[in-house]
């Protein structure tokens, strides 16, 4: 902090401008967790401020802030803007999984996380974290074999193999299957 006052001339009147430095409001710390989507029965997984997640996840956020705070809002690059819960403190906020609108990992870029204390003043705008979507592909299935159209005895029996190649997890698979010779009521 420091004073200023301007002089002009012989008049030295103007009173002296009292000037305080005063700091935005900043994070102190913060945790961050992902909650998959439920189809892949994976459990919770706190991560570092810049995410990495499948497409569907949502994330959960607590932090602590360096000074008392009246609001928090995690803003996603594509405008949309999640506020989060200030704790009665106000030393802190929290978002939750379910919040609404949701932080859901929907695709790749950035969010920034604005902070504004109990004097209105901003901070959290200029640091930028990474968000990367990770999609999820459909499973690739092969039928080996029988490798063609093959035409058997009623009681024939026939082997079957199939490849089933998935990028995350295979966690069941079933073979559907119909008979021509039977004839399926309306």
């Amino acid at each position: 902090p420091f004073a200023y006052r301007a002089v002009g001339g012989d008049d030295p009147s103007m009173p002296r401008v009292e000037l305080e430095v005063v700091e935005p409001p900043a994070l102190a710390s913060l945790s961050v967790t992902v909650h998959y989507p439920e189809y892949t029965n994976w459990p919770s997984k706190a991560l570092e401020r810049q995410i990495r997640a499948l497409i569907g996840t949502r994330i959960e956020m607590s932090a602590t802030t360096t000074k008392p705070i009246r609001q928090a809002t995690v803003a996603l690059e594509d405008g949309t803007l999640v506020p989060a819960e200030v704790q009665p403190d106000g030393l802190g906020f929290t978002l939750s999984p379910v919040a609404e609108p949701p932080f859901e990992v929907t695709r790749s870029g950035s969010y920034r996380i604005l902070l504004e204390d109990t004097e209105g003043l901003l901070g959290g705008d200029e640091t930028r974290y990474e968000v990367r979507a990770i999609a999820d592909l459909p499973p690739n299935v092969s039928m080996e074999q029988p490798d063609a159209n093959i035409y058997v005895t009623a009681e024939a029996v026939v082997p079957v193999r199939a490849s089933i190649k998935d990028d995350l997890a295979i966690r069941e698979a079933w073979l559907r299957f119909r008979r021509v010779d039977v004839v399926v009521a309306s």
